[in-house]
């Protein structure tokens, strides 16, 4: 069930019920990885999966069909990214919503975020840092090309589901994409200038930009974490959550605010 809070934050609502399936998991736990550490592999064992009333798109029984999910243990993942990870993720989702717009959920985020983790396993945690974050960009941009020409992307958790077997994409969409996508990687660092908000403000002010910016994705990390946890979201997240809008609003001014303008700027800093 589709839903928005306040007209800002959109989440899908979904009925599921607890699924006990040790030997799918036990599967995942035992690939070979980088990434992550041995603890979190055995935390998101721990976490367990849910079965959703979601068939397969075209399906002639999905009326009856379930999908087996694990979005807690995904939550999990999500939020052990490192800082340069988890800013390719947040600069992809950019670039999938103000750049290849998609009209009909024949991208979505969730392809990204498999993407992400895909790359997180298969490499050494120490090749993420700062100054490689342009080329895992690039890198991500690549696969994501690939993913819409072949329409094959493997599910992270369960490698023999390809998220783009059911994606509805036609032909001339799928070759404008694969063409947009290629433009984008020959261009190198300036595809970011592309994102209309980060160029307007990289030209306005650029130091500021930097601090904002890095506030913003941080923000961006931990509302996604909260979308998914909800209720039982961690409190250090929403203290932290708190502290980002403080600092943004003091920037700003050193008056105190009313509540309204609080959640207003909240509004906007996700915008």
């Amino acid at each position: 069930m589709p839903d928005t809070v306040s007209g800002v934050f959109h989440n899908d609502k979904v009925f599921a019920l607890r699924c006990y399936c040790p030997s799918i998991l036990q599967r995942w736990a035992d690939r070979r990885r980088n990434w992550p550490s041995p603890t979190i592999v055995q935390k998101v064992v721990s976490l367990g999966a849910f079965v959703t009333p979601v068939g397969f798109k075209g399906s002639d029984y999905k009326h009856v069909e379930w999908r087996i999910c694990f979005n807690t243990g995904e939550a999990e993942l999500v939020n052990n990214l490192n800082d340069t990870q988890a800013k390719v993720y947040v600069i992809l989702k950019m670039i999938l919503r103000d750049i290849i717009k998609p009209n009909n959920k024949e991208i979505t985020s969730y392809v990204l975020k498999n993407i992400i983790l895909w790359q997180a396993e298969n490499t050494k945690p120490t090749e993420f840092h700062a100054r490689s974050l342009l080329y895992w960009l690039h890198n991500a941009l690549r696969e994501l090309r690939t993913a819409i020409a072949e329409k094959k992307l493997s599910y992270y958790m369960i490698p023999d589901r390809n998220l783009m077997a059911a994606c509805g994409l036609d032909g001339a969409l799928q070759r404008k994409w694969v063409a947009d996508i290629t433009d984008m990687m020959d261009e190198g660092p300036r595809v970011i200038l592309r994102l209309e908000k980060i160029r307007k403000a990289i030209v306005a002010s650029p130091e500021p930009m930097l601090w904002f910016s890095q506030k913003r994705m941080e923000l961006e990390m931990l509302m996604l974490e909260f979308s998914i946890r909800g209720l039982q979201t961690p409190i250090p997240i929403l203290i932290r959550m708190a502290d980002i809008l403080r600092e943004v609003m003091m920037q700003r001014t050193d008056q105190e605010v009313s509540l309204d303008i609080c959640i207003d700027w909240f509004h906007r800093l996700l915008m």
